[in-house]
């Protein structure tokens, strides 16, 4: 089953990163993204960005595959 994901970090001054947390590659998302997960499991995803100030963001998020 698909999950889409949205980007909720807005300022940003560097492309915002979505890593899904099982090993596949990380990809840059303007708005949103889908992703497949092979297995049923927890993982956490995360949103990767700067801040304003050029500080270091990242949103968590616990993904669980049933």
């Amino acid at each position: 089953m698909p999950v889409r994901f949205w980007t909720r970090l807005w300022g940003t001054t560097a492309p915002v990163t979505l890593e899904f947390g099982d090993g596949s590659p990380a990809m840059q998302v303007e708005a949103e993204a889908t992703h497949v997960y092979a297995t049923p499991g927890r993982y956490t995803a995360k949103l990767i960005s700067l801040g304003p100030d050029r500080e270091p963001l990242e949103l968590r998020m616990q993904v669980v595959i049933e």
